[in-house]
């Protein structure tokens, strides 16, 4: 049954002799539907990303386990990724310190993408994490002054899949489009930034949630406040 924004067990003690519990004390969960995969963040000492895959004969196993340098206090509360909108945090989300995804791609890639807001909110880092590659690359990225009186929420880069590349994307900031193929090239990379870069999304990064599939070379947005779907694709020309 739901109580406001918590849903809780009716009748636990009918699920005790089928459900299994697989984790405790996460701050941040991502569900796949089209993978049936589950990925969680837990911290002890160093936050550990956990990846549990779901099959059909209702079993599960854990095929990935990533230790990520991130702060300690980079959750406040919970996060959801892909788990419907989350009315109550979004209302708190002015406090996010970092937003993260985790991706992957029928030809074999798997990056975990997130950014984190400085404290003096005038540069900006993101992290892409190449599983893949077994490497990761860096980025930091000054925002601009007059515009860094915005939110936390609305400085926070959307990632955005697009076949093996992920475009990174802050409206009036910049936009940069990594290739998760060959990421030791910068050369395969595209970089811009400054007012002119806009995808021309009217939506508030807070309320928008990528549709992602491991089979569709075109990236795609929801507008969760107004409904409507983005669609973005990179042209060879």
């Amino acid at each position: 049954k739901q109580e406001g924004y918590r849903v809780v067990m009716a009748n636990p003690d009918r699920l005790s002799k089928i459900a299994e519990r697989i984790a405790d004390d996460f701050s941040w969960v991502q569900w796949d539907g089209h993978t049936q995969r589950l990925y969680y963040l837990t911290l002890k000492e160093k936050f550990l990303l956990r990846c549990i895959q779901f099959y059909l004969t209702h079993t599960w196993e854990t095929v990935l386990e990533l230790t990520l340098e991130l702060p300690v206090n980079s959750f406040h509360t919970v996060k959801f990724v892909n788990l419907g909108f989350d009315h109550f945090n979004a209302e708190k989300s002015d406090k996010d310190l970092i937003r993260m995804q985790v991706f992957t791609n029928q030809i074999g890639s798997m990056c975990v993408c997130y950014s984190q807001l400085l404290k003096d909110k005038q540069d900006l880092i993101y992290k892409i994490v190449l599983i893949h590659k077994d490497c990761s690359k860096k980025f930091k990225v000054s925002l601009s002054s007059d515009k860094s009186s915005q939110k936390h929420s609305q400085l926070h880069p959307l990632f955005i899949p697009i076949g093996y590349y992920i475009l990174v994307y802050l409206q009036g900031h910049f936009l940069h489009c990594i290739n998760t193929r060959q990421p030791e090239l910068l050369c395969h990379s595209l970089f811009l930034a400054g007012d002119e870069v806009n995808l021309g999304l009217q939506c508030d990064p807070v309320t928008a949630t990528v549709l992602h599939t491991e089979d569709r070379s075109s990236g795609q947005l929801l507008d969760l406040a107004g409904g409507t779907i983005h669609s973005a694709e990179l042209s060879p020309v």
